[in-house]
């Protein structure tokens, strides 16, 4: 009797060291999927890239430039006044917050309603989902040539980009939050439970 008793016992240890290794990793897996976390290591990892730029001396070259430059080619085109630095810019503006509209506006539609399995409803006629589909795709294409010329030509036009889709990305996400009926928001303890 004392065996099984003994035996027992040690199940239930085995059984609750299982529980409590299967709660470390679930409060693991919490911790490391938690966008705030998420965003801490992309921070400081941010920092050791720009510290190391800065370090090394990759800021002395011609990308670090600011504003029209003999050095600055847009399909081999120099952008060496402020006119066409300017019209840069506007395209640049004007291009970043319609694909950033459309990236989420456009590619959560395409993902929750019609690639869904679980969603059998559709709001549009098939040949209506794929001309809009498709018109996005050739957009998405098309602005990738005109991007690449942006991003890697100077590191003004990368800062307009990266406000511009800031900007965008503020204005959805807002619109977005203004629909939610009732946020609660709960402490973070309580998110990881």
């Amino acid at each position: 009797m004392n065996l099984i008793y003994v035996y027992i016992c040690k199940q239930k240890t085995i059984l609750s060291s299982a529980i409590t290794l299967s709660k470390n990793k679930l409060y693991m897996t919490s911790v490391m999927l938690n966008p705030e976390k998420a965003i801490y290591i992309i921070a400081i990892w941010m920092v050791v890239v720009f510290i190391t730029m800065f370090g090394v001396g990759f800021v002395n070259s011609d990308f670090f430039h600011f504003g029209p430059s003999t050095n600055v080619k847009f399909f081999a085109n120099t952008i060496d006044t402020w006119g066409k630095w300017t019209a840069v810019v506007c395209y640049t503006v004007i291009n970043q917050c319609i694909q950033t509209y459309g990236l989420e506006t456009i590619t959560p539609w395409m993902i929750n309603d019609i690639q869904n399995k679980n969603n059998n409803i559709l709001k549009n006629s098939p040949m209506a989902i794929q001309i809009i589909i498709a018109t996005w795709y050739v957009y998405l294409w098309s602005g990738r040539i005109f991007g690449i010329q942006i991003l890697t030509s100077q590191i003004d036009f990368l800062l307009v980009v990266l406000a511009s889709d800031l900007f965008a990305t503020f204005v959805t996400t807002r619109w977005y939050i203004k629909r939610k009926k009732e946020t609660t928001i709960l402490p973070l303890s309580q998110q990881l439970e």
